[in-house]
C-alpha cells in the first residue's frame, strides 16, 4: 500500500461517523436540554447533540459529538470534536483532534491535534490552522488554509494554495498548486495527468508525479466514500427510527409485532406490493388523469422499502426487549436497541449473499407489515381492550425517552 495510508483514514471516518450514529442515544436522554428538532446534553463535561440544526450556546470543555442536518461549531471545544451532518461548518478552536463527514464540510479555526475530514465538498479556508496531520478525502478539496504536518488528499479535484510544513501526498483526477502555497516537504501527486502549478508556488522538496490511471488509488477513495454513505444511511433510519418511537410508540411497536406474528403474509404482501407499485405507476402514467397518482406512487416506493428496513430491524430489536401486545418497554430501551440494530446489520450487510438476502428479507417483511397495518389489521377483541388499557399507561408514563 502506498504511502497515503488510506486504510487508516478509512477506519477514522468509520469510527467518528460510527460514534455519530449513536449521538441521539445521548442527547435524548435528558429532558432538559431538548427543544423542538433540537436535542443536546453535557455529560462529565463531554456535549452531545442531535437534531436538524445544531449550535452549541457555550464553550465545550471535553470532547463534542454533534449530528445534525447542519452542524455549525461556533463555540471552542476542549478536546476532540466528532461532527456529521449535511453540512458541516467549524468556526471555533477545536482543542484536539477533529473528525468531521457531511455533504459540504467547512473548516475556519485553528485544530490543536489531527483532522480527519470527509465529504462531498471539503473546505480548508485560508483563516484554518491544522497543527497536526490532515487526512482528507472526497470529491472537490480544497486547501488554503495552514497544515503543520503530513497532508494526505484523496479526491477527484485537489486545489492547495495553503501552506504545509511536511510533505504531501495527493491522489486525483486533477491537481492545481496556487500561487500562495508553501510547502516545505515533498509534493507526491499521483495522477493521470501532470499537476498545474502556479509560478509563485514554492515547494521545498519537488513534486513528484505518478502518472497513474487511479485504478488502485480512487479505489480506496471508492470504498470510503460507499462506507460513508451507508453510515449516514444508517444515521438516518436512527433518527426516524427514533421519530416513530417517541411520536407513535404503540403503532410502531404493533407494526413490528406483524412480522414476527404473520412472517409469511407480510412477506408475501411485502413481495407483492414491492414488485405491483411500480407496475400501478407506470399504467397510471399512461393516463392524463392518473399521472399525479403516478408520480405520488414513485415518490412513495423508494421511501416504503427505507421503511420497510426500519420496520423490519425495529421488530427485532422490540423482541430482544421484549415487546408484545401487553407489554411495551421504555423508549430509551427499545431506542439503543434500534441504535445496536441498525449497527450491527450495517456490519452484517457487508459479509457477500448472507448478509444482503437478511437485509433484502427484512425490507419485505417489514413493507408487508406496514401494508397490513394501513390495510387495517384487526386483532381479537380482547386482546385490543387490553392494548387500549396498556395504552393509556405508556402515553402517561413515556413523554420522553428514559431507560
Amino acid at each position: 500500500m502506498s504511502s497515503f495510508g488510506l486504510p487508516k483514514s478509512r477506519r477514522h471516518v468509520v469510527t467518528c461517523l460510527a460514534l455519530a450514529l449513536l449521538l441521539p442515544i445521548a442527547s435524548f436522554a435528558q429532558e432538559s436540554g431538548s427543544v423542538q428538532g433540537r436535542h443536546e446534553t453535557i455529560i462529565a463535561g463531554d456535549y452531545f447533540g442531535a437534531g436538524s440544526n445544531l449550535a452549541p450556546g457555550s464553550a465545550v470543555e471535553g470532547d463534542a459529538f454533534i449530528a445534525g442536518g447542519q452542524v455549525l461549531l461556533q463555540t471552542p471545544v476542549g478536546g476532540d470534536a466528532v461532527l456529521s451532518g449535511g453540512s458541516v461548518s467549524v468556526s471555533a478552536p477545536v482543542g484536539d483532534d477533529l473528525y468531521a463527514a457531511g455533504g459540504s464540510v467547512l473548516i475556519e479555526s485553528s485544530v490543536a491535534g489531527n483532522a480527519r475530514l470527509a465529504g462531498n465538498e471539503v473546505n480548508v479556508a485560508k483563516s484554518a490552522r491544522i497543527n497536526g496531520k490532515a487526512t482528507i478525502a472526497g470529491r472537490s478539496v480544497t486547501v488554503a488554509g495552514r497544515v503543520g504536518h503530513q497532508l494526505s488528499i484523496a479526491a477527484y479535484d485537489v486545489q492547495i494554495d495553503g501552506e504545509v510544513s511536511g510533505n504531501i501526498t495527493v491522489a486525483a483526477r486533477k491537481l492545481k498548486v496556487g500561487p500562495g502555497a508553501r510547502i516545505v516537504g515533498k509534493l507526491t501527486y499521483r495522477g493521470p495527468g501532470e499537476p498545474v502549478v502556479d509560478a509563485g508556488a514554492v515547494i521545498g522538496g519537488g513534486v513528484n508525479h505518478v502518472d497513474s490511471a487511479l485504478d488502485e488509488d480512487i479505489a480506496p477513495v471508492s470504498t470510503l466514500a460507499a462506507w460513508a454513505m451507508a453510515i449516514a444511511f444508517t444515521f438516518g433510519l436512527l433518527f426516524l427510527g427514533l421519530i416513530s418511537i417517541m411520536l407513535a410508540p404503540i403503532a410502531s411497536s404493533r407494526v413490528g409485532q406483524l412480522v414476527r406474528s404473520r412472517q409469511f403474509a407480510c412477506l408475501g404482501l411485502g413481495l407483492a406490493t414491492i414488485l405491483l407499485l411500480p407496475v400501478v405507476a407506470s399504467v397510471l402514467a399512461l393516463t392524463v388523469i392518473g399521472i399525479p397518482i403516478a408520480v405520488v406512487l414513485a415518490l412513495m416506493w423508494p421511501l416504503m422499502l427505507v421503511f420497510g428496513y426500519l420496520t423490519g430491524v425495529l421488530s427485532i430489536t422490540d423482541a430482544i426487549a421484549g415487546a408484545s401486545r401487553k407489554n411495551l418497554p421504555g423508549n430509551g430501551v427499545r431506542a439503543l436497541l434500534l441504535a445496536l440494530g441498525l449497527a450491527g446489520m450495517l456490519a452484517f450487510c457487508t459479509v457477500p449473499v448472507i448478509g444482503w438476502a437478511l437485509g433484502l428479507l427484512l425490507t419485505v417483511a417489514g413493507v408487508g407489515a406496514m401494508t397490513l397495518h394501513v390495510l387495517g389489521e384487526r386483532f381479537p377483541a380482547r386482546v385490543r381492550e387490553m392494548e387500549l388499557q396498556n395504552d393509556e399507561v405508556v402515553f402517561r408514563r413515556e413523554p420522553t425517552l428514559r431507560f
